[in-house]
Parts: C-alpha cells; structure tokens; sequence
C-alpha cells in the first residue's frame, strides 16, 4: 500500500507511483509502531492470592462480625445503669473492629489480584457489615452515656 504525500489519499496499488487524484508522489505506507508492552505489568507477574490468605480473610471478618453483632445486642437489651451500655460498645468496638477492617482488607487483595471466590466475598461483606455495626453500636452507646 502506498499514500499520498499531498492528499493522503491511500492507494491499494504498489505498481503506482503517482497519484491519480492529485499528481504527487506516493510514498509506502509504514504501519503504525506497536507499543512495547511493560513486562512488569504483565498480568502473569501477578501471583494469585493463597487460599490461605483468602480464608484468613473470610474468617477475621467473620469472627469481628459476630463479636460485633453480640455486643451491639448487649448494648441494646443490656442494663442501661452507670454507662455500662456504653462501656459495652466501646469494649466490643475496640475489640472486634480491627479484625473485621483487617478481614476486609485482605479481602479486598484477593479480589483485587484476580481472584473472586466465595472467601473473597464474603469477607469483604462481613467486614463492612461489621464496621457499620461498631459505628452504630458505638452511636447508642455515646447516646446511653450523655443520657445519664
């Protein structure tokens, strides 16, 4: 294939060296550079997540979520006495919070090298729904505690 150098008119014929439209001078059309690809971002650099570290995940975000889900159900049908509600929030909070953020973010890894299984998920699930119970358990018990 051969293009204009004037009109840039793209000619299928290699036998032409004028061309037909405008008279000038074609010149052989050079394809276009491929981009070299960067073979530290290849895909297969990438090690995928162990099982291990999926479970792990899975299960600190399972664990932080029912020691959470209880405390919370402590503060809200637990004696509402001396603070004890608010005690109970912030000790489950403090407790249990850091396992379901640490269970979400290694979840969050697994997924975001490649891998979505059932442990991804769920992991990432159960430490959201954990952070959001310590944040509302931790809200009563601030209520609970300005109450009295």
């Amino acid at each position: 294939m051969k293009i204009c150098t004037n009109c840039r008119n793209v000619s299928n014929d290699d036998n032409m060296n004028f061309c037909p439209l405008c008279g000038a001078p074609l010149a052989a059309l050079q394809p276009a550079p491929q981009p070299e690809v960067n073979q530290f971002y290849a895909e297969e650099n990438y090690p995928k997540p162990s099982l291990g570290l999926k479970i792990t995940g899975m299960a600190l975000s399972i664990t932080g979520f029912s020691f959470l889900l209880l405390g919370f159900f402590y503060t809200l049908i637990g004696p509402m006495e001396e603070g004890v509600a608010f005690g109970m929030a912030f000790a489950f909070s403090l407790l249990f919070l850091p396992l379901c953020i640490v269970g979400m973010v290694l979840s969050n890894k697994c997924q975001n090298a490649g891998d979505n299984s059932a442990f991804s998920r769920l992991g990432k699930i159960f430490g959201l729904i954990g952070i959001i119970i310590a944040a509302v358990s931790m809200f009563i018990g601030f209520v609970s505690l300005a109450a009295i």
